[in-house]
């Protein structure tokens, strides 16, 4: 996907938010009151994130410049927070023991607020 979608960016949706350097493999989706973009965000030091924000507006309109920068925004603030995350040291000394039970570091990453906290404060840790 990487590949495929890297030189096809809609600047106004999840590009939106994040710095120049940062390359974006994103992939859209639209339908009245819906607009969605998922796809592979990738820092100048090589960490990759894959990213999905979907939104539903209140209106029908053909554009919503305010609703495509939020997924930029939304985005920007959940990829920081899961790289301020992972600067933190694992609990295991292998990823693989993640596997064979609950690990608290993962669940804290699942258990995420809406997405309009997301795009209107910064996460909470």
């Amino acid at each position: 996907m990487v590949r495929a979608e890297a030189g096809k960016i809609w600047p106004h949706r999840l590009s939106s938010g994040f710095p120049s350097d940062v390359l974006i493999a994103a992939k859209t989706g639209t339908v009245p009151a819906v607009r969605n973009e998922a796809g592979v965000v990738t820092y100048p030091d090589g960490r990759r994130y894959a990213v999905a924000v979907f939104t539903r507006a209140d209106s029908l309109a053909d554009r919503l410049p305010d609703v495509d920068s939020s997924i930029g925004a939304a985005g920007h603030r959940v990829v920081e927070h899961l790289r301020a995350l992972s600067s933190q040291p694992h609990p295991h000394t292998s990823h693989l023991a993640c596997g064979s039970h609950r690990c608290p570091a993962a669940e804290r990453l699942l258990l995420l607020p809406p997405l309009s906290a997301w795009a209107t404060r910064p996460p909470r840790a």
